[in-house]
């Protein structure tokens, strides 16, 4: 049974199916010796993982605020400055300045 053009496959193609095709394939390899994997710090790596349900907010993590942060790398401190008031004029937050006599710098406008 092939996958649809979405990239999943029908439900009945089930773990069950999945897991005697594979032993079929297997001859009489044992599963965990070449289907699953630990890594260094001792987690186990199943090849497959049941589909999670939907999304459940969680009460104690609320949605912080994301920001977008522009880089203006220029070798002139002047130019360097134009861009940047130029990018807090045309709307943006915050920018870092790269390098300079003094390094990198945080810019930030109004708000």
């Amino acid at each position: 049974m092939m996958a649809g053009r979405t990239g999943t496959f029908p439900d009945a193609f089930g773990e069950a199916v999945w897991r005697n095709a594979v032993d079929r394939v297997l001859k009489g390899v044992a599963f965990d010796t070449v289907m699953t994997a630990v890594t260094s710090d001792g987690i186990l790596i199943e090849p497959l993982y049941p589909k999670v349900g939907a999304m459940v907010p969680q009460p104690w993590r609320r949605a912080g605020r994301v920001g977008v942060v522009q880089r203006v790398d220029h070798p002139d401190s002047a130019a360097a400055n134009a861009l940047a008031l130029a990018d807090i004029e045309g709307g943006e937050r915050a920018g870092d300045r790269a390098g300079g006599v003094c390094g990198p710098q945080r810019i930030r406008g109004p708000n």
